[in-house]
Formats: C-alpha cells, structure tokens, sequence
C-alpha cells in the first residue's frame, strides 16, 4: 500500500544541480570554491510554502539586506527516487546545498539551496522531502 500526503498544491519546480565533478569543492565545509559548473535542468513537481510575503523582500541591517521571508519547497520523496535525486544510502547524486532553482511555477528565479531535509509525519515511513533555499547572489559560471 502506498501513503501519500493528503492535499499538496502541486506546481512545476526546475532545478539545475552543481556539477560536483566539474566544479572543486572544499572538503571540509562542502561548499563549491572557485568557478561553479551546472549540470542540465531538472523538472519537478513540488509545493513551495512560503511565510511573511513575497519570496524576495528584503529588510535592512546593519550587517546588510536581511531576508524577510521563509519559504521552502515540498517534495513526494517517491517523487525524487523516481528520478534518482534521493537515496537514503547515498548522497552522491541527491539534491544538495548549491544547487539551483531556477523556476518555480513558471517565474524565473534564482535560489540557492540551503538545507535537504527527508520528513516523516508517520513513524520513520518518509513520504517528503523539504528543501530551504534562498535568495543566490553570486555570479553563475556558464553551463
């Protein structure tokens, strides 16, 4: 028998993932350093919750603009095992902080992932999957 979340307001989702092949990577903090390389676009379905108005208002700081905003993305983890972007035993191909969404319901963005995170709202069974990104200010290297 498959479970599945109850009642997701689902939209298309892209993603291009760091090509961590491609682009060097500091062992210890496991953040791309030097030019960045992406790999082709993923399309997904997901849901985007989102708090405290559109995704990228902005506040100002002392230490600078701070974003006002929470969101994050949804996802089936069925969903990404189908197209091998979740594996419990390995995280070699997952979706990773670095990575890129691109689009969200058709509108252009730019938002980096922060945070992968498997959830599971029934006693260690994981049906999803939330992602945390924000606002991505640096400078893309080309495909």
């Amino acid at each position: 028998m498959v479970v599945r979340p109850v009642k997701m307001n689902m939209v298309d989702i892209e993603i291009q993932r760091l090509d961590r092949r491609k682009t060097q990577v500091d062992p210890d903090f496991k953040v791309a350093s030097g030019k960045k390389r992406y790999r082709p676009v993923v399309k997904l379905r997901g849901q985007v919750n989102q708090s405290g108005g559109p995704i990228d208002r902005f506040t100002r700081s002392f230490a600078g603009n701070l974003q006002t905003t929470g969101a994050h993305l949804v996802f089936r983890f069925g969903d990404l095992k189908e197209k091998d972007l979740i594996d419990c035993e390995s995280d070699a191909d997952d979706l990773q902080p670095g990575d890129l969404i691109v689009r969200i319901a058709g509108l252009k963005c730019r938002n980096r992932i922060t945070e992968v995170r498997p959830e599971s709202p029934l006693d260690g069974s994981f049906l999803l999957v939330y992602v945390l990104f924000e606002k991505d200010t640096e400078e893309r290297a080309a495909p």
